[in-house]
């Protein structure tokens, strides 16, 4: 029975700090030996700020994938390329993903910190994005981020792939890392009735708000025009600072080609409204597999 990393269906937390990595070493037998360390060395961590729910989770990148590993997950592929869409979507690298969460910053820090401090033989970082919470679970265009997120056991079922699809995988999951950059002040020049109509969902509440045209609730539903349901675990978290605002968003899956779809329901044909407000800047596409995976390496 292979274990998952929990951190991956933990609920959403206070604060988060990403560390994207690209790995420097040609050492590749050095890398394995401490990612196999991680699933302990996560655990110290989490013992040590259990009253902070802080949870630390690692992901491998695509084009890292067959560097480390001789076998690969099914579905997992480069970024597909949305030739119809007028919105760019950059492609980005990073070899490797540590994912923190917690409901104190100084835990999330504080993990990220040593965990480069125990890769620095190597890594290098890449970038670093801290998210927070926002008020009471809001966006920073102040609507209240997935009203109808998946909860319990469907989350588990939507992000771990099964050991009927793959013995090697199972307990794994697929991830499409994005970060936005979201122009606020267009956003707040716009009406209330203005917001919730692209929104389709009303302000203070959440709830469903009729529009005329698909709204981003109905571009960012789980259900396709077909009726297909997708298999989808989203995180979203503001990124900001007095200067600019933005999100960054987890896509967690079984099924890499479920998350292909959902971002071709936003980014394609009569696309996302609420693009016209926000700019993806980093595109990733990982692996995040399962502890005993990484314990075998």
């Amino acid at each position: 029975m292979h274990k998952p990393q929990e951190g991956i269906c933990a609920e959403p937390s206070i604060h988060s700090w990403v560390l994207l990595l690209d790995v420097t070493s040609d050492d590749v037998d050095g890398v394995r030996q401490q990612l196999k360390r991680f699933p302990k060395f996560a655990d110290e961590l989490a013992a040590r700020f259990s009253e902070a729910q802080l949870s630390c989770v690692l992901a491998i990148g695509e084009g890292y994938w067959d560097i480390l590993s001789s076998t690969r997950p099914r579905e997992l592929a480069p970024q597909p390329v949305f030739m119809t869409s007028e919105y760019p979507l950059p492609s980005s690298h990073a070899d490797l993903a540590l994912i923190f969460r917690a409901d104190r910053m100084d835990a999330t820090y504080f993990a990220g910190r040593v965990m480069l401090e125990w890769l620095q033989e190597f890594v290098v970082l890449n970038e670093e994005i801290d998210g927070f919470r926002y008020l009471d679970g809001r966006d920073l265009f102040g609507f209240k981020i997935e009203p109808n997120m998946p909860h319990g056991q469907q989350r588990r079922d939507f992000a771990y792939i099964p050991e009927s699809v793959s013995r090697e995988f199972a307990g794994g999951s697929y991830l499409w890392f994005q970060r936005n950059f979201l122009d606020v002040n267009r956003w707040h020049a716009l009406d209330v009735e203005q917001q919730r109509e692209l929104m389709g969902r009303e302000k203070v509440s959440g709830e469903p708000w009729p529009s005329a045209q698909p709204s981003h609730r109905d571009k960012t539903s789980r259900v396709l025009a077909d009726g297909k349901e997708l298999a989808l675990w989203r995180l979203q978290m503001p990124v900001a600072s007095m200067q600019t605002s933005g999100e960054m968003v987890m896509h967690w899956s079984r099924s890499q080609k479920d998350i292909e779809a959902f971002m071709a329901q936003r980014y394609c044909g009569e696309a996302d409204p609420l693009l016209d407000y926000q700019t993806a800047e980093r595109n990733d596409i990982m692996f995040a597999p399962s502890r005993t995976w990484l314990a075998d390496l």
